[in-house]
């Protein structure tokens, strides 16, 4: 039986975010994350409205706000009442995002990018590893080395660097394997999620390029309000797409839904990927 990926759920059902598969998870770090999330994607909140959505229980809640306010995760901040001020100041909470940061890799067969972002999203440093790669060996090389300067490269405090996102220019499953690629001859079944992760020490979250600038569409842009959407995107390494469901990425049975550039739109020309 296919074991479904984890979601984190506020509290009428709705997907709030995808924790990166295999980290473990265990109920508190599920109750942070959550918390984490909602604070991010509706920013500052009371921890009354915060009970609301995420249905956590306000001992639980309290508990699970003073360990993140602690590790500098999240702050307290006060809001004034509107009129002048007059009335009971609020204490709201919300993300540290200047002080919290994430490491960015992209990849294709000419260079591979790697930059240093935070929560903000201003880009912290970067730097890019032209090809070419001859063999698949070398890739895989440069991308872990790509990594490894990221970390080397990190101002955050211990802690506060959150994650890895990698983006594929291929097919990937969801155990984290980069299936193939038409731009990337002999690239086959790469466990990337593992390599990766071991170099970064940190979650990974690993999916197509596409899919992930289809998200950021979802999250900070045009899509931000549509329930379905249908992402398209075109480059000098071709055509792709991705589908997605609110802020869910579907994947499809093979994990390439949206992927329009191996839709058959006439001729007998073969595609490189078979």
């Amino acid at each position: 039986m296919t074991k479904r990926p984890l979601q984190l759920r506020a509290r009428h059902g709705e997907v709030i975010d995808h924790p990166a598969a295999g980290a473990p998870m265990t109920k508190s770090s599920y109750n942070r994350q959550l918390v984490r999330a909602i604070l991010y994607r509706d920013g500052p909140a009371s921890r009354v409205e915060l009970g609301a959505r995420t249905g956590l229980k306000l001992p639980v809640l309290t508990h699970v706000c003073s360990d993140l306010i602690d590790q500098g995760i999240i702050r307290e901040t006060v809001a004034v009442p509107a009129g002048g001020g007059i009335g009971r100041r609020r204490v709201l909470l919300e993300v540290e995002c200047s002080g919290l940061g994430a490491i960015a890799l992209a990849y294709d067969a000419a260079k591979v990018d790697v930059v240093l972002i935070d929560l903000l999203g201003v880009v912290r440093w970067r730097r890019r590893f032209s090809g070419p790669f001859p063999t698949v060996a070398s890739l895989a090389r440069k991308l872990t080395q790509a990594v490894e300067a990221a970390r080397a490269a990190s101002t955050f405090a211990s802690g506060r660097l959150l994650a890895l996102g990698v983006g594929d220019p291929g097919i990937v499953d969801r155990s984290g394997r980069s299936l193939r690629s038409v731009n990337l001859p002999g690239w086959r079944d790469q466990p990337i999620r593992e390599m990766l992760g071991t170099a970064a020490m940190l979650p990974v979250f690993f999916d197509r390029d596409a899919g992930f600038e289809a998200l950021g569409e979802a999250v900070f842009g045009a899509a931000r309000d549509s329930r379905c959407t249908l992402f398209v995107t075109s480059s000098h390494g071709g055509i792709g797409g991705a589908l997605l469901e609110g802020r869910r990425l579907i994947a499809g049975r093979s994990g390439s839904a949206g992927e329009i550039g191996h839709v058959h739109a006439g001729g007998d020309l073969a595609c490189p990927c078979g």
